[in-house]
């Protein structure tokens, strides 16, 4: 353990790595930079990387995930010399992309996170995705404005697929699923579901931060309508997914005004943002939203995403009970390994499975539930603690953030990067707060 005064300053780290990554992202909308687009995206993992090999100091704590983690990387660097991988430079880029995402729950334990710092992290998330999910809201609002030119690898797909992305409006103008701030259709859900969830984690929250309430429930309902408008409907489930998280949280936790809150927001800013969202996307909104109630629904899901499952556990586990080997399949196949070592995946199950067999998709998994279980008991704990108000929205985020596995690869992107650093900034502020009760008493 390191004296957490000579360790580096958790706020200046955490929210200045977190604009940086932010930058990457807003660099590859900018159309002269498109011939270096693949090193953007590089690079906003490999300032994770650089932050895990030169951060000084020592850890300060043991993350809960760190043992199933450190096995995960193993695993992962002897899948990455299996012979029946992508090719040597697609699994090396495939085992960097692992380690950049997952590094925070190992760089972070070095700094000296406070509450203030955790919560000047958690205001920047929600700041930039309500700003991108305004944006989205804006596009819809003015077709053909706001809109920023869209990843060639997508305009590469042709007509077809283009007109499979747009929306009729009620006005009758077809238009792209709202973009945000990204570069593809339906971009702009990814920052409506974060625009939607820490605003409301900042209404029930003890922020300092000057009438943070009633602009975090406006976020909550741009954030609302934009997933609605973007019409992807598994992050609008796990969305209602994580409020009920949050909010059985805090009833078992007895916090019981806390409770009456988050409910009582939560209904009006859906029928509000539904109805506001009818009124501009017309019957495609109805329509999309129609078909998650068209069945029961498990045969919803199967249709849509459970088959994948289904493919992954019988059909690709006597294939590749150990793994198949890296690079394999996603963007590190399309952009270094070959075509044809190349696998299709939909889902992060399908993905663990390929990149290490049952053992990753063990260990990788357990990483995932310890630290999940070990933020709701710290939700559910009654001492009065500083994080307290953060920890069920934290919690929540986390059960969001594994549905997601089921219906896409959360972990293999900026999605996966931006769960470990929260939850490590949570653990690391909570290490803070009680070495300080500890001091006190």
């Amino acid at each position: 353990m390191t004296d957490a005064h000579s360790s580096p300053n958790g706020a200046k780290w955490l929210v200045g790595f977190l604009l940086y990554e932010f930058a990457c992202q807003l660099l590859l909308l900018v159309p002269a930079l498109g011939a270096i687009r693949v090193l953007l995206r590089i690079a906003a993992f490999g300032g994770s990387l650089a932050l895990l090999l030169m951060l000084p100091g020592k850890a300060l704590s043991k993350h809960p995930a760190r043992t199933p983690l450190t096995i995960a990387v193993v695993l992962l660097a002897i899948s990455a010399v299996n012979p029946t991988g992508g090719g040597l430079l697609a699994s090396a880029a495939h085992a960097a992309l692992y380690l950049a995402i997952l590094s925070p729950v190992f760089w972070v334990a070095r700094l000296h996170v406070t509450l203030g710092a955790f919560e000047r992290l958690m205001i920047a998330f929600w700041l930039y995705y309500t700003a991108s999910a305004a944006v989205g809201l804006l596009q819809v609002y003015f077709p053909g404005r706001f809109q920023p030119p869209l990843a060639s690898i997508l305009a590469e797909r042709g007509p077809a697929y283009l007109d499979s992305m747009m929306i009729e409006l009620a006005s009758g103008e077809s238009v792209l699923r709202p973009m945000g701030l990204t570069d593809a259709p339906g971009g702009a859900a990814g920052a409506g579901f974060y625009a939607a969830l820490l605003g409301l984690g900042l209404v029930q929250a003890r922020t300092k931060l000057p009438g943070a309430r009633w602009l975090a429930a406006a976020s909550m309902l741009i954030g609302v309508m934009i997933l609605y408008l973007a019409q992807v409907r598994s992050l609008l489930v796990v969305l209602g997914l994580s409020t009920i998280v949050l909010t059985v949280l805090h009833a078992l936790a007895a916090r019981l005004s806390r409770f009456v809150v988050i409910a009582a927001v939560s209904a009006a800013i859906a029928m509000v943002a539904y109805s506001f969202a009818v009124e501009l996307g017309g019957s495609s909104v109805t329509s999309r939203l129609a078909t998650l109630t068209a069945d029961a629904p498990g045969k919803v899901y199967y249709t849509n995403r459970g088959i994948f499952l289904e493919y992954t556990f019988v059909e690709l586990l006597p294939r590749f009970p150990l793994g198949g080997g890296l690079g394999r399949w996603g963007m590190m196949n399309t952009y270094f390994g070959s075509a044809a070592s190349a696998l299709w995946v939909e889902i992060q199950w399908t993905g663990w499975l390929i990149d290490g067999g049952v053992p990753l998709i063990l260990a990788y998994a357990a990483a995932v539930l310890v630290t999940i279980r070990q933020v709701a008991k710290t939700a559910l704990s009654r001492e009065g603690h500083a994080l307290a108000s953060w920890a069920p929205l934290v919690a929540a985020y986390g059960v969001g953030v594994l549905a997601l596995t089921f219906n896409a690869t959360p972990f293999m992107g900026t999605s996966g990067l931006e769960f470990w650093l929260i939850n490590a900034a949570f653990f690391q502020a909570l290490t803070t707060a009680s070495a300080g009760a500890e001091s006190s008493a």
